[in-house]
């Protein structure tokens, strides 16, 4: 318990790798190496397409499959229940269903739109030094 306190708030080594996954020949599947946890931290599925001109890169991100099946159970139960509630507690279960609206919206997009820039260093530096 001690040691995972302490790596939340060290920082990863800058030696260390930004992401960690599988490679294939013309796919890959990573994530992002953090430390700590995040739930909503980008899965990332990536197809490499050569082309006339070079090669292009299909990269999808998506939230971890049993954090979306958690958040639409979630999201679906309460948001039925603000619709049906006729009481005066409508109004918590609003505030509920906005704040999953919210934790999607600040835990996934700013890591999905970090992944997605660090990925295109990543490429970019790969192709001006010749890789492939």
């Amino acid at each position: 318990m001690r040691e995972s306190l302490r790596s939340m708030w060290t920082s990863q080594e800058p030696g260390g790798p930004p992401f960690i996954g599988c490679v294939g020949d013309d796919s890959f599947s990573l994530r992002r190496h953090i430390s700590g946890r995040n739930s909503f931290l980008p899965r990332i599925k990536g197809r490499i397409i050569p082309t006339n001109s070079g090669t292009r890169i299909n990269v999808i991100m998506f939230i971890h499959p049993f954090s979306a099946l958690f958040m639409t159970f979630w999201l679906g139960v309460v948001g039925y229940g603000a619709l049906r509630d006729t009481s005066a507690f409508p109004a918590i279960l609003w505030g509920m269903f906005l704040f999953g609206v919210t934790l999607i919206l600040v835990c996934f997009f700013p890591e999905a739109l970090k992944a997605r820039r660090m990925l295109h260093d990543l490429f970019l530096d790969s192709s001006k030094n010749g890789a492939k």
